[in-house]
C-alpha cells in the first residue's frame, strides 16, 4: 500500500480492502523495469461483503518503461469474493504494463473480477489470466475499457470440476487509432461445465476491435 502522492479520488473511498499499485519512476535513467507481485488468499468459506479493489496509479515520467505485474489469487472451498481492478493512468511518455494472473478456485468457490480504466491512455497493456475451476466453482471476468491506445487480454481458463461456469463479458470503447484484443481459451474437461462469453466493441475512425474465442 502506497500512501503518499494518491489520488483524492482513491483517498475518499473506503472498500473492504484496498491495494494500490503505484508506478512512479521518473529521474531513474538506469533501471527501466519494475515489478508488482500480489499473492491473495481467501480461507475457506469466507464471505466478502464488499468488493476488493486494487489501483494500478501511473504517474511521472514513464517513458520507455516496462512494468510486469504478477497476481496470484487462491479462492478456497465456498470462499466469494468480488475483484475491481482499476487503472488510473497520469503519466507521461510511453511505457509497457504486461500483466500475469494466476486464479484459482477451489470446489464451490465464486470469483467476480472486473478490470476498469478510469481515463485515456497512450500506453500500451497485455494481460494473461489463466484460470482453474474446481466442481461446481463459478468465475466471472468482466472487462470495460475506453480510449486505451493498446491492450490484450488473453484468459486461459480450465474447467476442471464437474458443473464448474465461466463467464466473460467485454465491452471496449476504441477512440481513433486504439488497439483492442480480447482472446480466450476455454477447456471443458469435466462433465456438465459451462461457459459464456459476450463481447462488444464499440469502434471509431481508425481503431480495430478483435475477438478471438
Amino acid at each position: 500500500m502506497y500512501n503518499e502522492d494518491i489520488p483524492d479520488a482513491i483517498k475518499t473511498i473506503d472498500p473492504l480492502l484496498c491495494l494500490v499499485r503505484k508506478a512512479k519512476l521518473a529521474n531513474n535513467p538506469v533501471n527501466n523495469k519494475q515489478s508488482f507481485i500480489l499473492n491473495l488468499t481467501f480461507l475457506k468459506s469466507s464471505l466478502f461483503k464488499f468488493p476488493i479493489i486494487i489501483y494500478n496509479y501511473f504517474t511521472g515520467v514513464l517513458k520507455n518503461r516496462i512494468i510486469n505485474n504478477s497476481e496470484s489469487i487462491n479462492m478456497l472451498e465456498n470462499s466469494e469474493a468480488t475483484i475491481i481492478e482499476y487503472l488510473i493512468d497520469e503519466s507521461e511518455g510511453n511505457f509497457f504494463k504486461n500483466t500475469c494472473k494466476y486464479i484459482n478456485l477451489q470446489e464451490s468457490a465464486s470469483l467476480n473480477y472486473y478490470f476498469i480504466n478510469k481515463n485515456e491512455s497512450k500506453n500500451f497493456f497485455y494481460e494473461l489470466s489463466k484460470v482453474k475451476l474446481e466442481k461446481n466453482s463459478n468465475f466471472k471476468q468482466h472487462l470495460f475499457s475506453s480510449g486505451m491506445k493498446f491492450g490484450k487480454f488473453e484468459s486461459n481458463i480450465e474447467l476442471n470440476g464437474t458443473n464448474s461456469c465461466s463467464e466473460v463479458y467485454s465491452g471496449l470503447f476504441l477512440g481513433t487509432k486504439n488497439h483492442q484484443e480480447v482472446k480466450t481459451n476455454i477447456q471443458h474437461l469435466k462433465p456438465n461445465c459451462q461457459s459464456h462469453q459476450d463481447i462488444k466493441n464499440v469502434l471509431t475512425s481508425g481503431s480495430k476491435g478483435v475477438f478471438q474465442g
